[in-house]
């Protein structure tokens, strides 16, 4: 029994499969081999050092050890199986008769002594050293241990191989091994040392092995310098990990020039031709320029052949790649012990080739074959040709081509490979070679490297991804399918040419349109021009409302939506309904159509679309309209612009939204436009529909401002007349509840004008408040909001539907175009300006030259049933207990008494919870007025104050607040960081709400952030109440400050 077959029960199966492939494919080197040890570096992911002992009387156990990870964790590994191979081919290993059944193999431990690991001194003690005891085999020990071992081992050996004294007579001479060279392509080293000896002698040469510490040992700078270098760079080489560096050295060819240059300069740098060798030749340096690598094509008439040869060129010099005794990467060689550069064009791997080879040939029906595959490597040296084989090189720029298609595993996913068309001639965007060979037209075709890179930097910069790359394949990329519009229209314009599985993708030319008028609509003809091929508006539109960006063409081409259309026109096209071959638009979408046809100037129309769009035209902007007779007090310049707005959309029949800042005056607007419609005598009430807690306000400022106007309180249970009689009225003041009780009756009944405050309640198109507004019948319709989009663009489809039913298409098509509100930026430019003649929205800052420095309102808020009860009921208690006591006592002796009713009374306006904590959930009038206002301001972006002189009626607003995610600052008398909150609220874009005590805010804080302040009670003192207001309207303050209580 051979002793691999031993030996194979210690080494798993897979092992010694890997072991033979590398055993197969001679990445084995052996080294020394003699009775009873072999040591070799086999070639893997790095070069690793193996070596195998054994007793000569006794082969097994075996002992190995082996520089790579895998060894250190098992003992075993398949570069000691593939050395083991290499020894029994070249017949080293020894034979064995019986196996004892226990394991074969052992590892060589780290705490062998000196002798076992300097090579030097086992090779000059030879066989004896064989006579000792080998060393005890162990189980394998932890790698933790082995690892700590070893620093063990470095720090107790470190040094000792050279010492702290250098020997004046030792020298280091760097040995280069040929062979090894030659194998690897690479600069390989020994570092050797040799005494001079008397008389002129020198002695042999031995390894130097050196540790690191003990660099600094080394006398001579040069060879300090050269070993760090060598160190440095032998990254990839052989390096004992046991006990100190080996003295070979593999050197990568980024170095090899600067370290053999250096080498060669010390005078003692010598080539070793062979292992036989016994003598070694001085290495010099030639200084000369670079030999060139060139390819010959030779043919051979006699045998009807080619021979493809390699030589290097200097000038008139030639010299056959196999003349030099080593070639190595990075353009070195060495020839007759000199060593030289060399330009290998950056093919190396051909250098080899043909030095291995010697030489190649080819019949002469391949020689075609032969170019074609020469000219598709990725890197090229210079190719002489025979004579009669005449190549036409060309240089044309390429025109990059995308063919896109969907892989067939992925039927939703678009991907595009990419090729360049030089002339007629296709070629893949990989592999980089620097030249097409066309055979046909014995043509060279030179590739434009620099144009092809701006076509791939295109693909990365309209945001395609590269996703795999195939040897000899085309490039492959993926599209987003939302951007494939997008992709091929910037590439088309770029020149290119793009295709989809078989079809050419053509990019949008002119946009023909003409509109025609109907009775009471507009008819939208025409389409998009796609070279020869057009594509109607209908078929756009559908394209459109399905998400795609293209459209089949009548020859079955595609036609690529321009991004550019579907930012501009897209969203108008939504908003029509199609009919046949065209698209229709009702009359009220008058400005729509005219804001489409403002970017197309092709565009033509009939004359009585001309006359309608020119009236349109001829208004130039919104008139002023002083206050009417009957108003009482003064409107603001912005608030006569505002009268004039509404006159313009009464004009053209068109619903509006007067959508100022909070605290602009949009009552104030809206009642001296109903003084107005009285004093023209309409004849017809006016319903006004606000939020249950606005109602108590609205009265107030008609009475104030309007007094001439009969107003009615239609809401809730006060709802006293039908809605039949409201024709005696020019106010009717509703709830949104209200509305949608009664909205069966209130549908009966011919308004005037519809006016919806706080409009933002009816966001929600599928709401019942929304559904229920818009079944009122009126001559003209109003909203007044200062948010009108809270959340998205979606929430204008269900205001405008009331404003101007049909604007903005169906609810369907208009959710579609916008993505739930996500227009793309060229969309929402297109209907802001369909939307501007509709909505006046102007902000304190726009209007600040009007306004006052500092404005205060009063805001009335109505109880509710419940409330009110609970505070009639606390108000007769104390009147009764208080009568009585005074009647008795008189009001001095009561004063206190009568104190505390007055705070109980107002405690209970504010909230029940301030009088009875169980009642802490139940509504509030005030906070029911509050809350809107602040979430209006919020949006508004402005900042706020909240003063109330109750703490425990703030705690109940930070809960609601809490509920809502409303982000607040809070202060009160027992509020330690004042600074710092006060830092917060000032400093913080998202911080625009501050809740303070009155006692605790009145006095010592700049609050000059805070535009609005809400004062939720009164205080017995009104200065404490100033003083609070002017916390926000003080020195610092550059904006106008709104003040209510």
């Amino acid at each position: 029994m051979s002793i691999l077959q031993h030996l194979s029960t210690d080494f798993d199966v897979r092992i010694r499969e890997r072991g033979e492939e590398y055993f197969d494919q001679r990445r084995v080197s052996l080294g020394e081999t003699r009775a009873g040890y072999i040591r070799a570096i086999v070639r893997g992911t790095g070069r690793y050092r193996v070596e195998i002992r054994w007793r000569p009387e006794e082969p097994l156990p075996m002992e190995f050890r082996c520089g790579c990870p895998y060894f250190e964790d098992w003992g075993v590994c398949k570069h000691i199986w593939a050395t083991l191979r290499a020894a029994e081919k070249i017949g080293v290993l020894p034979h064995v008769t019986n196996g004892n059944g226990n394991s074969h193999a052992a590892v060589i431990e780290d705490e062998e002594d000196d002798d076992w690991h300097d090579e030097e001194q086992f090779e000059q003690r030879g066989d004896a050293a064989l006579t000792r005891p080998p060393p005890t085999s162990r189980p394998n020990r932890p790698r933790w241990q082995r690892a700590l071992d070893q620093v063990r081992d470095q720090m107790h050996h470190g040094g000792q191989s050279v010492g702290v004294a250098w020997p004046e007579n030792r020298r280091i001479v760097y040995v280069i091994d040929l062979e090894a060279t030659e194998a690897e392509g690479l600069l390989a080293v020994e570092l050797m040392t040799q005494d001079l000896l008397p008389a002129g002698r020198v002695d042999r040469l031995k390894p130097l092995r050196l540790s690191r510490a003990s660099l600094p040992a080394l006398p001579d700078a040069r060879d300090a310098e050269l070993v760090q270098m060598l160190i440095g760079a032998n990254r990839g080489g052989v390096v004992d990990d046991y006990l100190e560096m080996d003295h070979r050295f593999l050197v990568p060819e980024a170095s090899a020039e600067r370290i053999l240059r250096q080498m060669i300069a010390t005078d003692r740098c010598r080539l070793r031709p062979s292992s036989k060798s016994q003598s070694l030749i001085t290495l010099t340096w030639d200084d000369s320029p670079p030999w060139e690598f060139t390819l010959r094509l030779v043919r051979d008439p006699r045998e009807e052949l080619f021979w493809l040869r390699g030589e290097f060129r200097r000038g008139e010099d030639r010299l056959d790649v196999s003349e030099s005794a080593a070639v190595l990467r990075g353009g070195l060689m060495i020839r007759d012990g000199v060593a030289q550069r060399y330009d290998d064009g950056g093919a190396f791997d051909l250098v080899q080739l043909v030095r291995g080879e010697k030489e190649i040939f080819v019949p002469e029906a391949q020689a075609s074959a032969l170019l074609s595959d020469l000219f598709s490597l990725p890197r090229l040296p210079k190719l002489e040709l025979p004579d009669g084989m005449n190549l036409q090189e060309t240089r044309v720029v390429p025109r990059p081509r995308l063919v896109v298609y969907r892989p067939p595993a992925f039927a939703n996913r678009l991907v595009a490979d990419l090729v360049f068309d030089y002339g007629g001639t296709m070629v893949p965007s990989v592999p980089s070679h620097p030249a097409k060979y066309d055979a046909a037209g014995s043509r060279l075709i030179w590739r434009d490297r620099e144009a092809e890179a701006t076509a791939v930097n295109l693909l990365i910069a309209i945001g395609l991804k590269f996703v795999s790359r195939e040897s000899g394949g085309e490039d492959r990329w993926r599209i987003q399918s939302a951007k494939l519009g997008r992709v091929v229209s910037t590439l088309v314009a770029a020149g290119w040419v793009v295709e989809a599985e078989g079809k050419i993708y053509r990019r949008g030319g002119k946009f023909n349109v003409r509109v025609a008028s109907g009775i009471d609509w507009f008819e939208l003809q025409g389409g998009i021009e796609f070279g020869e091929q057009t594509a109607t508006l209908p078929q756009l539109l559908a394209a459109i409302r399905s998400g795609d960006r293209m459209v089949q063409l009548g020859d079955g081409s595609f036609g690529v939506l321009p991004e550019e259309w579907l930012q501009q026109y897209g969203l108008l096209a939504a908003m029509g309904q199609i009919d046949g071959e065209h698209i229709k638009f009702a009359r009220k979408q008058l400005g729509l159509l005219d804001a489409l046809l403002a970017t197309l100037p092709d565009a033509t129309w009939d004359e009585s679309f001309a006359t309608l769009r020119a009236e349109l035209a001829q208004f130039t902007g919104v008139q002023p309209i002083d206050a009417p007779e009957g108003f009482v007090g003064t409107l603001r310049p912005y608030q006569r612009d505002g009268l004039g707005w509404i006159a313009f959309l009464r004009r053209f029949g068109f619903g509006g939204c007067l959508a100022d800042d909070m605290g602009l005056g949009k009552t104030i607007q809206v009642l001296a436009m109903l003084q107005q419609r009285k004093r023209d005598g309409v004849g017809k009430p006016s319903l006004v529909v606000v939020p249950r807690s606005l109602i108590f306000n609205w009265l107030s400022e008609a009475q104030k401002f309007t007094p001439d106007l009969r107003v009615i309180d239609h809401s809730g249970a006060q709802r006293s007349i039908p809605a039949d009689k409201f024709a005696g009225y020019d106010i009717v003041l509703s709830t949104y509840g209200t509305v949608r009780r009664d909205a069966a009756e209130l549908r009966e009944v011919p308004f005037d004008y519809v006016i919806l405050d706080e409009a933002q309640a009816i966001k929600n198109n599928q709401s019942e408040s929304a559904k229920s507004v818009r079944l009122l019948k009126a001559d003209h319709r109003l909203a007044l909001s200062g948010t009108p989009v809270q959340n998205h663009l979606g929430e204008l489809w269900s205001l405008f539907e009331f404003l101007n039913p049909g604007l903005l298409g169906s609810a369907a098509a208009f959710r579609t175009i916008s993505g739930s509100g996500n227009i793309e930026l060229g969309g929402r430019e297109t209907l802001a300006r369909v939307l501007r003649p509709f909505i006046l929205r102007r902000t304190k800052q726009q209007v600040a030259t009007d306004l006052p420095e500092k404005l205060e309102q009063t805001l009335v808020c109505e109880l509710d049933r419940e409330q009110r009860r609970l505070y009639n009921e606390l108000r007769e208690h104390f009147r009764v207990s208080l009568l009585d006591a005074v009647d008795r006592d008189g009001i001095g002796k009561n004063r206190m008494q009568i104190l505390e009713a007055l705070l109980r009374l107002r405690q209970a306006a504010c909230h029940p919870g301030l009088i009875d904590k169980s009642r802490i959930d139940e509504p509030s009038a005030k906070l029911d007025a509050l809350v809107p206002q602040l979430e209006e301001v919020i949006d508004e972006d402005h900042k706020v104050l909240v003063f109330s002189q109750f703490t425990s009626f703030l705690s109940i607003l930070r809960k609601k607040l809490d509920a809502r995610g409303v982000v607040y600052e809070y202060l009160d008398g027992k509020t330690a960081d004042r600074q710092k909150r006060v830092r917060r609220f000032q400093n913080d874009p998202e911080c625009k709400l501050f809740l303070i005590s009155l006692k605790a805010g009145g006095l010592g804080l700049n609050l000059t952030a805070a535009e609005y302040v809400f004062l939720l009670d009164p205080w017995w003192n009104p200065a404490v109440e100033q003083q609070a207001i002017d916390r926000t309207h003080r020195i610092g303050q550059t904006r106008q400050v709104f003040a209510y209580r």
